[in-house]
């Protein structure tokens, strides 16, 4: 069954800021203006703004305004990231785990990601579960995978509940449980998750007629409590 894969968001987040030229450089971007926009973020940037230095790493990285430099948004995130900035922490975590502009180390991978999940960013728990998983960066623990995809899961992750499916349908740090595999599977599936609604026809065929009952139950259950959050 396939579980997962580390991939970065790099989507341009736009909070706000008490920053004048921060807020000249969003409204340059909005305008399509990226070369002035990158002028007002550095100026913002270099007096200590991290809203402004998180968004200047993702014009490097997508070269708005700039030459696409994937050392530079590196350097951009890393002033954010220090600063608590979940995303930034996230793409750092990223960056490490996949060698992309900066040298490729899974520990240090694993510690941003760690950064950014104890923030409660889901997409890190997510990517922090997948390293725990597979002993990458960190010691091979499927308890503690399971953990992080449970937070993840439960801010609503797609990619988290499938792998909790997963987990369970092969028993990696909790016991064997169809049942749980199925439910789990199915709500990933129910908010689009391909990989999940491949596993949940996989899992059915496994399943007795009473697990697929229980199942079923189950299902119904965890999609409600889901619902309600």
């Amino acid at each position: 069954m396939a579980k997962r894969s580390l991939w970065a968001s790099v989507l341009l987040l736009l909070p706000a800021s008490v920053s004048a030229d921060f807020d000249t450089g969003i409204q340059a971007i909005e305008q399509g203006n990226y070369a002035k926009a990158v002028q007002e973020l550095e100026a913002a940037a270099n007096v200590g703004d991290e809203s402004a230095q998180f968004n200047l790493g993702v014009m490097y990285a997508s070269g708005l305004g700039v030459s696409q430099d994937y050392g530079t948004a590196f350097l951009w995130w890393h002033m954010a990231a220090q600063q608590g900035h979940s995303t930034a922490q996230f793409n750092l975590g990223v960056m490490y785990a996949t060698g992309l502009g900066v040298r490729q180390d899974p520990t240090e991978a694993a510690k941003w990601l760690q950064k950014a999940a104890g923030l409660g960013n889901a997409e890190a728990a997510y990517n922090l579960g997948a390293l725990y998983d597979d002993g990458l960066g960190v010691p091979q623990n499927y308890a503690e995978a399971m953990k992080w995809f449970r937070e993840a899961a439960a801010q609503g992750h797609l990619g988290a509940q499938g792998n909790i499916g997963y987990m369970y349908a092969n028993g990696r740090g909790v016991p064997q449980d169809f049942v749980q595999a199925y439910a789990w599977f199915n709500l990933a599936a129910s908010g689009g998750h391909n990989t999940a609604k491949d596993n949940l026809m996989f899992i059915t065929e496994e399943m007795t007629p009473k697990e697929l009952e229980q199942a079923k139950a189950l299902a119904a259950q965890l999609a409600d409590e889901y619902r309600k959050r």
